[in-house]
């Protein structure tokens, strides 16, 4: 897949039939202290989403995008506290800590080849525990409360102006939704805004 600007962005094509989805090189949510590369899709854009009052990061709201089509996430890579959030969300799918966070620009990371041989052992490990049935599709149900807050206002000015979302501050917009993808599309919506 190539190009920057897409449906669905990194998950492209997920409503084409997947039996299952791996998540490699994740990272936690925009606004989790002392996490490397945290954000949530556009760093620039968003100081944080948050999702029912939580930080939302990119692995749940791509998790809950394959749910709707029936597909489980059955293996997610990141650091240590995008760990606990997988555990919490998701606990049948396996996890393989790439690094532990230290600051944002710094962590420490097993060798690369130590990461592939784990990588390929819990994928492994993942699709017979699918085959088991012992994973499942994450799902949103009912409806949910989604704020995007912004790096500064002149964006909320502009995101303001998209049918469905509310200002509330100088900085955040609301919504009120019980569809991922239409929370993904916003999200990109504002993120390429201006």
């Amino acid at each position: 897949m190539r190009g920057a600007r897409r449906p669905l962005s990194m998950i492209t094509g997920i409503d084409k039939g997947f039996d299952e989805l791996a998540l490699i090189g994740y990272h936690s949510a925009a606004g989790t202290m002392h996490s490397s590369f945290d954000h949530t899709y556009s760093s620039t854009k968003f100081h944080e989403i948050r999702f029912d009052g939580k930080r939302m990061s990119e692995y749940l709201l791509v998790s809950l995008i394959a749910g709707k089509f029936n597909v489980p996430v059955i293996l997610v890579s990141g650091d240590q506290f995008l760990m606990q959030e997988v555990l919490e969300r998701t606990p049948w799918a396996k996890y393989v800590k790439l690094k532990d966070s230290i600051w944002r620009h710094s962590s420490i990371s097993p060798s690369l080849e130590e990461l592939r041989r784990e990588i390929e052992l819990r994928c492994q490990k993942s699709i017979t525990s699918l085959r088991n049935g012992l994973m499942r599709p994450f799902k949103l149900e009912g409806m949910h409360t989604v704020e995007f807050v912004m790096k500064n206002s002149e964006d909320a000015d502009l995101a303001e102006l998209i049918p469905g979302l509310k200002r509330v501050d100088a900085y955040t917009l609301v919504m009120q939704t019980g569809d991922p993808i239409e929370i993904y599309n916003i999200m990109q919506l504002i993120a390429y805004l201006s």
